[in-house]
């Protein structure tokens, strides 16, 4: 008895340069939709370390925002309070949030470090 095998090859896909344009085009529409913002985190000034940004004491919740640019999930950050009022952005440079907030209970704030992008408003609410 023979045992004949066959190897399943699949066959090419031949797109029109019409097919393939309109594939492009539907790709880049895709990759360029702008980022959702993904949580709203605000400042407590909670941390009796630093004033960092990157310091998960400093947030309500004890949870830090993330601040990658190229992410594509950028967050909303309310400062909020009269505790550490002196920010330090420890993220890295041309890190990016949606949109940046200062509640109407606020104290004045400084802010320094690193330079950051807003992808939104800038609110004093």
């Amino acid at each position: 008895m023979k045992l004949r095998l066959s190897l399943f090859r699949p066959k090419a896909i031949n797109f029109s340069r019409c097919q393939t344009a309109w594939i492009v085009v539907g790709s880049l529409a895709i990759l360029s939709a702008s980022p959702a913002s993904a949580a709203t985190y605000t400042w407590d000034g909670g941390s009796t370390v630093d004033s960092d940004l990157q310091t998960a004491a400093n947030w309500v919740g004890n949870v830090a925002p993330t601040a990658t640019a190229g992410s594509g999930t950028y967050h909303d950050i309310v400062l909020a309070g009269s505790t550490r009022t002196s920010v330090n952005n420890d993220f890295g440079n041309g890190s990016v949030f949606s949109s940046l907030a200062f509640a109407s209970n606020a104290a004045a704030f400084t802010l320094s470090g690193n330079t950051f992008w807003v992808n939104g408003n800038v609110t004093n609410s």
